[in-house]
């Protein structure tokens, strides 16, 4: 379960650069206000901000907030500053005291790993690193069977993360986690919350997932996994969030994608759908789900979809069949 590149393509934005100043300008003639748009990196991916019917001036006010947001949560969520809270809590094996920031992730953490009994498990970090790092070429380090394998697994339990009121510590040594398969999703929630919070009436945001605020409804066109340039399905949103996980966002190598299954005998099997999409009130939990649910069988995603409160997923298979809940 690892970050994987969004397969989410959005129509209402799929515009030449061209077409944006002369937006702008239409704006200006009346009363300025126009749609006004912030493109720019987050999470070492691209991401954008649409706010609609708002001034230029105003929209820049709050596009400066935002990604001084984006920056500080950065601080806490990412793997590859040596500085940040993930980092030290993977380097010390506690980290006290706590941001409210990563104790509400790793509550939600804990929350989708009780619902998917497990299968969504932020542990995993281990053996992303054991499985980029093989003991050689001719044995990868996650074959199964094999000494290392047995002791990596062994790390791999999300009930190693103990959770206290201001901090957080590991049960055992070496255990590390991994929050890429939800914190961009939280960080698209709270991105959407500021806007929100100073005054943006409608807008979209995508920060690794999507997330639409305020009146409009947004036309998002979700992409074929078989085929990127080929559109799979369209999907309104309005008030809701949409992610999209696929193994086929990258293979660590010929057996094993990014998104690594928790379980030893299911670690080297193949996914059970190669591309998920959620729509749910919350981006975080979208992301969660969506992540966990290509590792799941069918009957356990139905049963975690209501009691997730999912609004709608879609399901594709390798075999090109595609399932709707």
């Amino acid at each position: 379960m690892f970050t994987r590149r969004s397969l989410i393509k959005t129509a209402s934005l799929a515009l030449p650069a061209s077409v944006f100043p002369a937006m702008a300008l239409a704006g200006c003639a009346q009363g300025n206000y126009a749609p006004q748009v912030l493109e720019f990196d987050a999470l070492g991916a691209p991401a954008f901000i649409k706010l609609e019917r708002i001034s230029e001036r105003r929209a820049k006010m709050l596009f400066d907030a935002a990604r001084a947001e984006v920056l500080r949560l950065e601080s806490i969520f990412s793997l590859y500053q040596e500085a940040s809270e993930i980092s030290r809590l993977n380097r010390d094996a506690k980290l006290s005291p706590a941001s409210l920031e990563i104790l509400e992730v790793l509550k939600e953490a804990r929350t989708l790993s009780e619902m998917t009994d497990g299968v969504f498990d932020i542990t995993v970090q281990s053996l992303w690193q054991a499985a980029i790092k093989p003991d050689s070429a001719k044995e990868p380090s996650l074959k199964e069977g094999t000494s290392r394998a047995n002791e990596t697994y062994s790390r791999v339990d999300y009930r190693f993360v103990k959770l206290h009121s201001n901090s957080v510590s590991f049960a055992r040594p070496n255990v590390t986690i991994t929050l890429n398969a939800i914190a961009q999703g939280y960080i698209t929630d709270r991105i959407c919350f500021l806007l929100q919070k100073h005054g943006a009436r409608s807008g979209l945001v995508n920060i690794g997932e999507f997330r639409s605020f305020g009146p409009k409804t947004w036309t998002l066109g979700i992409q074929d996994p078989h085929n990127p340039v080929e559109i799979l399905e369209t999907i309104e949103l309005k008030n809701e969030a949409l992610a999209t996980s696929s193994h086929r966002g990258g293979y660590i190598n010929d057996q094993l994608s990014h998104i690594i299954k928790p379980k030893i005998e299911d670690g080297s099997g193949k996914p059970k759908f190669i591309s998920v999409s959620i729509v749910a009130a919350s981006a975080m939990r979208a992301d969660g789900l969506a992540t966990a649910f290509t590792m799941m069988e069918f009957d356990d995603i139905k049963r975690v979809a209501k009691l997730a409160g999912v609004k709608r997923a879609i399901l594709v298979k390798e075999n090109r069949e595609i399932i709707r809940l």
